[in-house]
């Protein structure tokens, strides 16, 4: 199998995997790097 095939799959498993520690750090830390945009409507954010 090509390389940047595996490469190109592995990308998003990873950032889907990594959600939780995304949430962790927007609720305990207060750093918010996957839903910035909807910091001003914490309702959607909280659905999203």
């Amino acid at each position: 199998m090509d390389m940047s095939r595996r490469m190109g799959h592995g990308i998003p498993r990873y950032y889907y995997l990594l959600t939780p520690a995304f949430i962790l750090l927007d609720y305990v830390v207060g750093i918010n790097i996957r839903v910035a945009a909807l910091d001003a409507m914490p309702g959607c954010k909280n659905l999203y």
